[in-house]
């Protein structure tokens, strides 16, 4: 059986999570690539776990890894076209937060927004890292399974404009266990560069 050839991406990244995406094999990569498609849904990286409310259609390219145990735990990486510049144009990080959780969270779920900070990397471009929790109701079936209703889900963003596109990654821990696997799923974070 012949492969299908890797789309070729106009971006580039390096660090902990350009290692991950290193260490598999293109068939693995299956949730990245570039498509016009219709999906239903209320976050950026949905897991099935999440009620969704909202249809949106978008052209991205997307990658991301969940948990096979821990469902709640995901790294996402997801890459949009925008006709923005930069950040600026959005305001401050807090502003940049505050439309992050407006387009990613269900609409009327309670959140609260921890942190919100502005950084530049090696060529002073701007990035925003948005830390932020929400809480929200399990679909019946899980919820089923699980025996609870709710979910608080702890979430940890980096969002940078460069050459037409927005980066956004995204690490999602549930609350309980954000103290015990944040540092680790924080390193992609913490090593992110754009070349």
């Amino acid at each position: 059986m012949a492969r299908q050839a890797f789309p070729r991406q106009h971006w580039k990244a390096e660090g902990l999570f350009s290692s991950a995406l290193a260490s598999l094999q293109p068939h693995q990569l299956c949730r990245l690539k570039q498509t016009k498609l219709t999906r239903t849904t209320v976050s950026v990286f949905n897991s099935g776990t999440q009620t969704a409310s909202r249809s949106q259609t978008t052209r991205f390219s997307m990658c991301f890894f969940r948990d096979i145990v821990e469902p709640l735990e995901s790294l996402g990486l997801k890459v949009t076209p925008t006709k923005r510049k930069s950040l600026e144009e959005i305001g401050d990080a807090m502003a940049v937060g505050k439309k992050l959780v407006a387009d990613t969270i269900p609409t009327g779920a309670p959140n609260e927004i921890i942190t919100a900070k502005s950084k530049e990397d090696a060529l002073g471009r701007r990035y925003d890292i948005i830390e932020f929790r929400y809480q929200w109701y399990f679909e019946e079936e899980l919820a089923r399974q699980l025996g609870r209703q709710r979910f608080q889900l702890h979430q940890k963003a980096l969002i940078q404009i460069y050459n037409k596109k927005q980066y956004l990654l995204l690490v999602s821990i549930e609350e309980p266990r954000w103290e015990i696997k944040s540092d680790q799923m924080l390193q992609a974070i913490d090593t992110w560069k754009l070349i």
